[in-house]
């Protein structure tokens, strides 16, 4: 429930703080000073709010998920009033800030003791989003997926690569950290290192999706070294890196074997991107072999993944840094 801009409907936010200024004020400017398009993230879940009623998410919910107890706990609370609050908050956020281009809801849990379309309003609420914001795309976290127009794209949170492949042919983000956690862990050993996270953005973009990547600061409002690393690696950013080489114009090729690897790529290698996922050596050699005189490669490659971005190839991750990461 925080808010990191200057709302006028609560003195939960961040101009009350010794900072004392709209910081997403200031990531807007700078984002479009780069030429940047901006998206924002609003929390439909609110457990600052006094009107928000109280259920099984809720740090306050009762134990034992006592009927009695949840009526006593949310007997003072209106959901309605919050709705109109969180309808308030939203306009100012798509009024304020000239245009957006994604905004990204989150997120509903429509069964007992949940909140989904009839609590959140949503359908108002998204019309009240595109008249507001005309043309902005938005997530499909508002429990409307049985509606025509009621998600843009979908938000596949924490899944394997493997997962992935059943939203080719969708719009799709999907939604990772670098650690195992949304927020900061300080003991936490499941940071990604820097081939999987590589590994990760040429998955995603072999498959057709967005990457969005999550860093939680720590209580005093820095990135750990951990966090540093990650950032430094895939904050130039990658993705506008790679569409910048063509990634947009992706053909993806499942091969297996050398003969079916030449016989795939003989006549239309040209400056599309090529996204190879590799079972052995010997369809890596076999990938040297054949583009070797044409290309003047001639580099030991390893087994993995190897993107061929119009005329470069690389065959892990330090070699696809250098290029790509290059300041």
């Amino acid at each position: 429930g925080f808010c990191m801009f200057d709302s006028r409907f609560t003195d939960y936010k961040v101009t009350n703080t010794p900072a004392r200024r709209d910081l997403v004020r200031q990531f807007v400017d700078a984002y479009r000073a780069e030429g940047l398009k901006v998206g924002f993230y609003y929390s439909l879940i609110d457990w600052h709010h006094p009107q928000f009623t109280i259920n099984k998410l809720h740090p306050h919910r009762p134990k034992d998920g006592n009927e009695a107890e949840y009526a006593a706990l949310n007997k003072n609370r209106d959901m309605a009033r919050y709705r109109q609050y969180m309808r308030d908050q939203i306009t100012e956020l798509l009024t304020q800030y000239g245009k957006i281009d994604v905004l990204w809801l989150d997120f509903s849990y429509p069964d007992k003791h949940g909140k989904g379309k009839d609590e959140w309003g949503s359908v108002e609420l998204l019309k009240l989003i595109r008249k507001l914001q005309p043309g902005i795309i938005v997530d499909n976290r508002l429990d409307l997926g049985g509606y025509a127009d009621g998600q843009d794209f979908e938000t596949p949170e924490q899944v394997s690569v493997e997962e992935l492949a059943k939203y080719r042919g969708k719009a799709w983000e999907t939604c990772q950290t670098f650690s195992g956690s949304w927020g900061y862990h300080r003991d936490e050993t499941s940071w990604k290192n820097p081939e999987q996270l590589i590994q990760l953005l040429v998955d995603n973009v072999a498959m057709g999706g967005n990457l969005l990547m999550n860093v939680g600061p720590t209580g005093r409002g820095t990135f750990d070294d951990r966090a540093k690393a990650a950032l430094d690696l895939k904050g130039r950013p990658p993705a506008l890196r790679l569409e910048a080489e063509g990634v947009s114009d992706t053909v993806e090729l499942g091969v297996a074997h050398a003969g079916d690897l030449r016989a795939m790529l003989d006549g239309i290698f040209d400056d599309k991107v090529f996204v190879v996922s590799f079972l052995s050596n010997v369809v890596v050699a076999a990938l040297i072999v054949f583009l070797g005189d044409k290309l003047g490669v001639g580099a030991q490659l390893s087994t993995g993944v190897v993107v061929v971005l119009g005329i470069r190839i690389f065959s892990n991750a330090a070699a696809i840094r250098r290029h790509v990461f290059r300041a």
